[in-house]
């Protein structure tokens, strides 16, 4: 796993899947957030 994506989904997970919140914690707009997760085919956190 690469650290953006670990970063982006450790952010998803500390703010219960709030996309808003972790987008702001990371520091990107919620639409970059999207893109991110959309690259990586997914919508939703890892189990």
């Amino acid at each position: 796993m690469d650290i953006k994506r670990q970063a982006v989904f450790l952010a998803l997970q500390r703010n219960r899947g709030c996309k808003k919140a972790a987008s702001r914690e990371l520091g990107i707009s919620r639409d970059t957030l999207r893109r991110l997760l959309a690259r990586d085919g997914k919508e939703s956190l890892p189990d």
